[in-house]
């Protein structure tokens, strides 16, 4: 009978090693599996959604935690885009994809998948330009949450998801379309008649005057009853007749392409070239003959 009983203890006594040992190897396995995913949101409690706007761009902005910030841009003159800001810089560029999942309140709902995309290096990881833009503000609007998921490159090589929630979203986004009604509301006498000028013997368009004719754009592309931009294109005293013609042709035709590039119309645009004909200042002073380096920008309105 004793021998019995030690050698139940035995067995028992080996059937709870080789259970430990199964265990162990179950909580490596489950650790790996577990470490192998990364899955970034911003709870509940903390979820928020803000909308900032300038006179030119209305954005709508959702920190994701730990990872970045998701801001969708209502632009004047380039419509909606979309664009994730990461705190950790990517270091190579590779595919994703972008699928729409329900929230956990919506148990009924099927997600789908609405993209293959592009991650890119930098900390602007995803770059969506308008059509997906607008169909993940409409996943979100109907209670959807936007996911981007990828394998993290060169490592640890993990499966990455990224979401966007859906939690607070509704009110903001009234708010982003209220603040896109707003954009570029310049009043004529605000933009009209505008100078860009140049170096000497130079046309191309200095970066500080970009938001000048970004705001001529604007305002041609919100406003229907503008009928024509006309731009003129003048050079100081250096220099032949025949030279400055061409200088002030090519100012002229430098606006006229930046313009035509933020969407407006060719057909909308005449440029005149008026060389040293129609100095503002006199050129005999190096601060006279930078005024007269210049285009300037006319909008005609349709006379009703």
């Amino acid at each position: 009978m004793q021998k019995d009983n030690r050698r139940f203890y035995q067995i028992l006594s080996r059937s709870n090693l080789v259970t430990v040992f199964i265990l162990l190897l179950l909580g490596l396995y489950g650790h790996d599996a577990h470490s192998s995913y990364r899955d970034y949101y911003t709870d509940i409690n903390a979820s928020g959604w803000k909308v900032t706007r300038t006179p030119m761009e209305c954005s709508l902005d959702h920190k994701i935690k730990r990872y970045g910030t998701a801001s969708f841009s209502l632009h004047a003159i380039e419509g909606i885009t979309f664009k994730l800001r990461v705190l950790r810089r990517s270091i190579l560029k590779h595919k994703a994809e972008l699928n729409s999942i329900p929230s956990f309140w919506k148990h009924d709902a099927m997600g789908k998948a609405l993209a293959k995309i592009t991650l890119y290096k930098g900390i602007k990881q995803f770059r969506l330009r308008r059509n997906l833009a607008v169909t993940m503000l409409a996943e979100l609007e109907k209670g959807m949450e936007p996911t981007f998921s990828f394998y993290d490159k060169p490592a640890p090589k993990d499966k990455v998801t990224v979401k966007l929630s859906v939690v607070h979203f509704l009110e903001a986004y009234n708010k982003f379309l209220e603040c896109g009604q707003t954009l570029a509301n310049f009043k004529l006498k605000d933009i009209n008649n505008k100078q860009i000028y140049f170096n000497t013997a130079k046309y191309n368009i200095k970066r500080k005057f970009v938001k000048n004719l970004d705001k001529v754009a604007a305002y041609a592309l919100r406003n229907e009853n503008v009928k024509e931009i006309v731009i003129e294109g003048h050079t100081d005293i250096i220099g032949g007749h025949r030279y400055n013609n061409k200088l002030s042709g090519n100012r002229a035709n430098s606006v006229k392409r930046y313009l035509i590039k933020r969407n407006v119309p060719p057909d909308m645009i005449k440029t005149r070239r008026y060389g040293k004909r129609r100095p503002i200042a006199s050129n005999y002073s190096k601060t006279g003959r930078a005024k007269n380096r210049r285009a300037k920008i006319r909008i005609i309105k349709q006379d009703y």
